[in-house]
């Protein structure tokens, strides 16, 4: 039987792409690995992503940068509602967490 696999590269894109969509998103925060305990140890998801896929069922972090004087739970609320519809009109998979992290805030540059 023929098969369609999303690989967790186009998984991670698609999340990326519907994070930076947000208005007032700057970037996705990489970090420094030795100061972030829950950092994939294989390096899989370095794009400031972390998700986890179960019985086609995804639960997603991101960490972001946000543009200062912008409404972050507006922003946090925009990135979840933006990734949970890009996700399942796009995959069979079911969004179950999005948890919006914003780890700085830059004046834009």
């Amino acid at each position: 039987m023929s098969k369609v696999i999303i690989s967790e590269e186009a998984i991670e894109s698609m999340i990326l792409n519907a994070t930076l969509g947000v208005e007032g998103v700057l970037d996705t925060w990489k970090g420094f690995e030795e100061y972030i305990p829950y950092m994939n140890k294989d390096r899989q998801h370095p794009h400031g992503i972390d998700f986890m896929l179960a019985d086609n069922k995804l639960t997603i972090s991101v960490f972001v940068i946000v543009k200062y004087d912008y409404n972050l739970k507006k922003i946090g609320e925009e990135i979840q509602n933006q990734i949970k519809s890009q996700i399942e009109s796009m995959t069979p998979f079911t969004v179950t967490d999005v948890n919006v992290i914003i780890e700085d805030i830059k004046h834009e540059s």
